[in-house]
């Protein structure tokens, strides 16, 4: 399945990762901004979700980065090498891959993690999801940009 998508929906799959995150393996998320509010989110949830087997990772600016960082412990975000920081950042994306057949998720979006991006502004995306061909290859394909990125 592959549709339009908006920050609400990236809101909404980052709800489904801190609900349930023993379902997900991984989430990547990158992003070249991120809110005060959202980096406590996103820090909570990686701590969590490490607990149960689900590595977070965060693609980012030194921008992004300087915002998880105050939420999180030094040791975690270095041990664990959980943030890439890249100058000239601008892509915006999401994936949770499931421990499920066909239900992982990728969003491709212009919605920064931050409070606009995800609630106020008017966000436009592409969202995919592995039950059809194209949304498997969609997501193999921006898998393959996030590694070559976190390289």
């Amino acid at each position: 399945m592959i549709t339009i998508s908006t920050g609400g929906d990236v809101q909404g799959l980052l709800a489904r990762v801190r609900q349930a995150p023993e379902a997900f393996s991984a989430l990547i998320v990158c992003t070249p901004f991120i809110g005060a509010a959202e980096g406590r989110d996103l820090a909570s949830l990686m701590m969590h979700a490490d607990r149960v087997g689900c590595g977070v990772h965060l693609i980012t600016t030194v921008t992004g980065a300087k915002v998880l960082k105050a939420a999180l412990s030094r040791s975690m975000v270095m041990a664990n090498k959980r943030v890439k920081v890249l100058r000239n950042l601008h892509a915006k994306f999401y994936i949770a891959i499931s421990r499920r057949a066909r239900s992982s998720e990728v969003i491709v979006t212009s919605a920064n993690l931050t409070r606009g991006g995800l609630r106020c502004n008017r966000e436009l995306g592409i969202r995919a999801k592995n039950n059809s061909d194209e949304g498997a290859q969609l997501i193999h394909k921006v898998m393959q940009f996030a590694q070559q990125l976190a390289a």
